[in-house]
């Protein structure tokens, strides 16, 4: 038995280290591209050369391990990455408007017994007796390094007489409110107009964008504007320079209903909704109007309407309708919108709209995100030029996890069929170049 143990002891030092190189190893054997064939519900078509100057990066995490993802055409590469790549590095002000928990609210709320309270620490309270509640608009950065300072926009909801009471929510802990605060008067039941744009992730507003200017929309709210009135109402577009906003488009909430934004350094285009139907308008960086233009279409007729502008500064206007994907591509020329192209894009059953895009050269390239993947798309005003999915495996292993010399080799089971599943989801999707 002596004579073993000279080689035992290396082989059990060696252990930790080879376990670890074997999981180095494997995190850094993923192997990923765009599917050439179809399999079983995933179709591919076309051919890869419409999207062969098209480049891209996304990101692949389970919050503890990290893949960066780059792709040129079919081609696509992953590294396994430090997770602190996933911090966000922009000055991203975020918007935020929160009705106030004052005393006069706090005296004239009375606990509403008929409700299901979410958790312990929630109570749901009724208004009783308030005909008005104050707002608060106030803008938070985040590298302020705690220096943050609420830079007020205050206004007044007040209830229509015939409307009197409406359900708010206060979170108590210890009987102590922490003043959170919200507040709905909701349309009946299938008639939200709002419901089609609140459930898209094309139309940002809660944010202060890269030019200083941010929105307060209809979206922001749950109310049926038509059972409230404002002192001021504070629809519309505002900017924010040298740490002060104003508002420089006044749009009132419930006429002139702002649903989204793009900007340059000179102008700023919106999506307004008037009457049910949609039109872009175009403002100088003072507010003043330059242009409007007629969608020809109507909010409630469309699902998850997007409002973006792409690296060539083209607006795309698009819209889910079935299984397509439409997009209305518009060129900016002295402050004037001139539709160029329409190109209907194939996504699918139970897809949702496109979460980046570019147009150039009469194609419009997409990336789309579905529930275990992702897709690369191509079309123009004639159909469909390119269209697959990003697959992902690992070359020597399906299995991924950490050495635990206590419990031996444990590893956790992270690649199945499909490269994302519940475990794992997308960030920092970019479509970076079509050239």
């Amino acid at each position: 038995m002596k004579k073993y143990m000279c080689y035992i002891l290396p082989v059990v030092l060696l252990l930790p280290i080879a376990g670890a190189l074997g999981v180095w190893s494997q995190k850094n054997n993923l192997q990923i591209g765009l599917r050439k064939t179809a399999d079983g519900e995933f179709d591919v078509i076309g051919n890869s050369s419409a999207i062969k100057n098209l480049s891209y990066q996304f990101m692949v995490t389970d919050d503890l391990n990290v893949w960066q993802v780059t792709g040129k055409g079919d081609t696509l590469k992953a590294a396994y990455a430090a997770s602190d790549v996933l911090m966000d590095q922009t000055n991203t002000v975020d918007i935020q408007i929160s009705p106030v928990f004052d005393e006069h609210i706090k005296q004239n709320s009375i606990e509403n017994p008929n409700f299901d309270q979410p958790s312990d620490m929630e109570i749901t309270y009724m208004i009783a007796g308030v005909e008005a509640v104050s707002y608060r608009l106030s803008l938070f950065d985040p590298l302020a390094n705690g220096e943050n300072k609420q830079k007020d926009i205050a206004f007044e909801v007040r209830w229509k007489k015939d409307k009197l009471g409406s359900l708010i929510q206060c979170d108590y802990f210890d009987n102590d409110p922490k003043g959170s605060l919200s507040c709905s008067l909701p349309s009946p039941l299938g008639d939200d107009l709002y419901q089609n744009a609140r459930e898209t992730a094309g139309l940002t507003c809660w944010s202060v964008d890269e030019h200083g200017y941010f929105i307060v929309s209809p979206l922001q709210f749950l109310y049926d504007f038509s059972q409230v009135t404002f002192d001021q109402n504070p629809g519309g577009i505002y900017r924010s320079e040298n740490g002060k906003s104003r508002r420089i488009v006044s749009l009132p909430l419930g006429k002139q209903d702002i649903l989204g934004i793009v900007s340059t350094e000179k102008n700023v285009t919106a999506l307004v909704m008037e009457k049910k139907e949609l039109y872009l308008y175009t403002y100088d960086s003072s507010g003043k109007q330059l242009d409007r233009s007629d969608l020809h279409t109507a909010l409630p007729d469309i699902a998850e309407p997007v409002l973006q502008l792409d690296q060539q500064d083209h607006i795309l206007f698009g819209y889910m309708d079935g299984f397509d994907y439409v997009a209305q591509v518009y060129e900016q020329k002295n402050g004037r919108l001139k539709q160029i192209d329409s190109v209907k894009v194939s996504v699918g059953a139970n897809s949702s709209a496109p979460v980046q895009q570019q147009y150039d050269q009469g194609v419009l390239y997409c990336m789309q995100e579905g529930s275990q993947t992702i897709r690369i798309l191509a079309a123009n005003h004639k159909g469909m030029l390119y269209s697959s999915e990003v697959y992902g495996d690992y070359q020597e292993d399906d299995l991924l996890g950490y050495l635990d010399l206590n419990k031996g080799l444990s590893y956790e089971n992270i690649i199945q069929r499909y490269l994302f599943d519940g475990k794992r989801y997308i960030v920092n999707m970019k479509l970076l170049s079509t050239r």
